[in-house]
Parts: structure tokens; C-alpha cells; sequence
């Protein structure tokens, strides 16, 4: 008993048999795909993906630069509560240090607005709650620079720092 074996395969036909028209299968390499003849992939590319890469592309841009510019807003707004609560800590520490609490305030303020520079000039205001012997209350109120449209209350500063006054004897 004898059993035959078929030697046909089911591979494609080779790139020279394709007529004009017709596209070259995937499995062959684009270099072997005759002159007029489109390669399986990128027939198939161009048809249905064309222009999909730059549309991926913007869209994640778009979102790595909204996620960035956050981030800046963020660490500015660090940036300032930071600075504006040193600046009001020296200024109250200057008045409770000063032999006459009352009459320094004034000068510590226009100290603090000069550390702040244009920041503390325009978006800055001073309140001094309490100035005597005992204590120095110092609030400061101060809108964060911002790059984004962002609610009054996410962009409001405000910082109460209290220094006793301590007197030698």
C-alpha cells in the first residue's frame, strides 16, 4: 500500500506572476514586488490609516503639555507660598525685635514688599492683627501668579504668622 503525498502548498503566487493591479502578498519582501505593483502592507495601510500617526502624535503632545503646564503651576504656586511666608515671617520677626513694635511696622511692610519685588507690590496686602508688647500677628493675603484660568480660591495665598515679643531684663 502505497500513500501519495501532494506537494502543493497554499503559498502565495511569486511576486512576478502578479498582474498590474493587483497587490503583492505580505509574506514577500517589498523589494521583490515588481514595478506598479503595491506591497500587501502598504496597500493596506494607505487605504485605511493614512494620516493616523500624526493624529496619535498630537493627541498625546497635547496631553504631555497640558500635564507640563500644570505641573508649572503647581511648583510656582509652591514657589510663592514659600517665599511669602518667609518674607512675612522676617517682617514680623523685625517688628517684635524692634524696640518700638508700633512704629516699625510700617518700615517691615515696605521691607517685605521689596523682598517680594513686583510680586509683592501689586499682588500682595499686609494686615498686622496684633502689634504690642506681648506678640506681633502678622496676615498676609497674596494672589499665586498663574498660567492657567483657574478659580480665585485655587489661586489665593494666605498665611497668619504670629512672633512673640520677647523683651530682656
Amino acid at each position: 500500500m502505497s500513500t501519495t503525498r501532494s506537494t502543493a502548498s497554499a503559498r502565495p503566487a511569486a511576486p512576478a506572476e502578479l498582474e498590474a493591479g493587483e497587490a503583492c502578498p505580505a509574506a514577500a519582501s517589498p523589494a521583490a514586488c515588481p514595478a506598479g505593483v503595491a506591497h500587501a502592507e502598504s496597500a493596506c495601510r494607505a487605504a485605511g490609516e493614512r494620516g493616523t500617526a500624526i493624529v496619535g502624535t498630537l493627541v498625546g503632545f497635547l496631553i504631555f503639555m497640558t500635564l507640563l503646564l500644570f505641573s508649572v503651576q503647581f511648583l510656582v504656586r509652591l514657589y510663592a507660598t514659600s517665599t511669602l511666608t518667609a518674607v512675612a515671617a522676617s517682617a514680623a520677626e523685625q517688628v517684635a525685635d524692634s524696640p518700638d513694635p508700633g512704629s516699625a511696622a510700617p518700615q517691615a511692610e515696605a521691607a517685605a514688599r521689596q523682598q517680594l519685588g513686583p510680586f509683592g507690590a501689586t499682588h500682595t496686602s499686609f494686615e498686622w492683627l496684633e502689634v504690642d508688647d506681648q506678640e506681633v500677628v502678622l496676615k498676609v493675603d497674596a494672589d499665586s501668579p498663574s498660567f492657567l484660568p483657574l478659580p480665585a480660591e485655587w489661586r489665593s495665598i494666605t498665611r497668619t504668622v504670629r512672633v512673640r515679643t520677647e523683651l530682656f531684663r
